[in-house]
């Protein structure tokens, strides 16, 4: 599978499936943080971003609800940094499906 365009997350958030007793109705809450590393200048780009990573989960949204939540690196930045009670909540009991490993550098053998 090609890597998803995702820097950390998605992580679930205050949801039912999450954080209490999911029933046959609840919503998976996802936060997603894509590579992007730019802050979406108007509402057209946000919505570039957001159906980028929506276009993923389309497949499994069809079985199970989902709410979405996306951000760019730099917005996320930006979202821990306002230290709210959501995004702590989010950051803390927020539960991290996957996560992108840090690269690593190769170096080139002559």
């Amino acid at each position: 599978m090609k890597d998803p365009p995702l820097e950390n997350g998605p992580r679930t958030f205050n949801s039912p499936r999450a954080w209490g007793e999911p029933t046959e109705d609840s919503d998976i809450d996802l936060y997603v943080v894509t590579r992007d590393d730019f802050v979406p200048a108007n509402y057209e780009e946000r919505m570039q971003t957001h159906l980028k990573v929506s276009a993923l989960l389309r497949e499994i949204n069809k079985s199970i609800p989902i709410g979405l939540m996306v951000h760019t690196k730099p917005m996320h930045q930006a979202f821990v940094r306002l230290d709210s009670m959501f995004a702590r909540a989010v950051m803390t009991r927020g539960e991290v499906l996957y996560e992108r490993k840090a690269s690593t550098s190769r170096q080139s053998t002559p």
